[in-house]
């Protein structure tokens, strides 16, 4: 089980000739039982995003560069910053890198950023991250396959891989991973980093999910929902210490999101699509996006202490979009834009 547990990179060591045999003893032995026992409680859960990963309390994770304290005999580690600052509320960190429909000046299409390991679709606000920030991300989890929510993800596979030292993963429906292995990633249009450098060692890992499939995150947990789409397609929930958040993804009225929608617990925030104006709304239906008269009537199902978001805006439409669901809608809605940072 030590294998899933991932050390902070501020860990620093102390020779045990520094301190009393019953404290060193007392010290091992209590830090050993808090990780076994976090790994054990992660267990009891759905699967661990990836066997290198479990949160460590009150520090933010990071790639373990030290093997497991049982293996150190003559140091015990200990995190100096804990006792120098305040310790970290621990929550779920969403960052928007990109959520328009289209690009063009400050708009950049859908990227949501999770902590700093993992990122909910790869679209072109992905490109804002630095090299380290890149390298430092270990999973994507992808709506689907339409080119706005992955365009980015061949070039950060490409940008970064030489300088990780594990594959990046990727999650997503079996139909969404077969239309990049066949249509992106096929030795065509990108190498099949899935086979490069090696088919032993490979850059990319493909992890398909199922709807209703739960994923361990630090502080809290993902779940694929389902959405309704021209292509398969899923939703995203987050579960945190404070709360829940939604994600649509790209979506149409649809049933079994709302009833997931419903259930989440504590919801807060909803992110929800809305390509179109209702002047366009015979388009919006061909294409499976919401317009405003359709999400208005929807959205008058939320308690009303969640906060709405409005996503996947068309640029040339954007502010008429937004003002016809403003005018019918039950609830306050905002734009949601590059920068906005949520917890829960």
């Amino acid at each position: 089980m030590h294998d899933a547990i991932r050390f902070s990179s501020s860990v620093r060591l102390t020779p045990l000739s520094t301190m009393s045999t019953a404290a060193n003893r007392m010290g091992r032995t209590r830090n050993q039982a808090s990780l076994v026992g976090r790994a054990f409680l992660a267990a009891q859960h759905t699967k661990p995003i990836h066997p290198q990963t479990l949160p460590l309390r009150g520090r933010r994770s990071c790639p373990a560069r030290h093997p497991p304290a049982q293996y150190w005999p003559h140091a015990v580690f200990r995190a100096a910053h804990d006792r120098q600052t305040p310790e970290r509320i621990p929550c779920m960190k969403l960052t928007v890198l990109g959520c328009d429909g289209g690009i063009g000046g400050a708009r950049h299409t859908t990227c949501l950023k999770l902590g700093a390991h993992a990122l909910i679709d790869a679209g072109t606000g992905l490109g804002s991250l630095s090299l380290a920030e890149m390298a430092a991300i270990d999973h994507v989890f992808l709506s689907h396959a339409h080119l706005d929510h992955v365009a980015l993800l061949p070039l950060l596979v490409d940008s970064v891989g030489a300088a990780r030292t594990r594959p990046l993963e990727v999650h997503g429906l079996p139909a969404t991973l077969d239309s990049l292995r066949q249509h992106i990633f096929n030795w065509q249009i990108w190498p099949d980093f899935s086979q490069l450098p090696s088919a032993e060692a490979p850059w990319l890992q493909w992890r398909p999910l199922a709807v209703g499939e739960r994923f361990a995150m630090d502080d809290g947990y993902l779940t694929a929902l389902p959405a309704h789409h021209t292509v398969p397609a899923v939703a995203y929930r987050l579960e945190g210490p404070t709360g829940s958040l939604v994600f649509s993804g790209d979506t149409s009225s649809d049933e079994a999101f709302w009833q997931a929608v419903l259930a989440s617990p504590d919801l807060r925030h909803l992110l929800i699509e809305c390509a179109f104006p209702d002047e366009e709304s015979r388009l919006a239906g061909q294409a499976r996006h919401y317009s405003p008269s359709r999400l208005a009537a929807d959205l008058a199902q939320l308690p009303a202490q969640v906060q709405v978001w409005i996503s996947h805006l068309k640029p040339t439409d954007a502010e008429r979009t937004l003002a016809q669901i403003a005018a019918l809608a039950p609830c306050e809605v905002q734009a949601l834009a590059a920068g906005v940072v949520l917890t829960v």
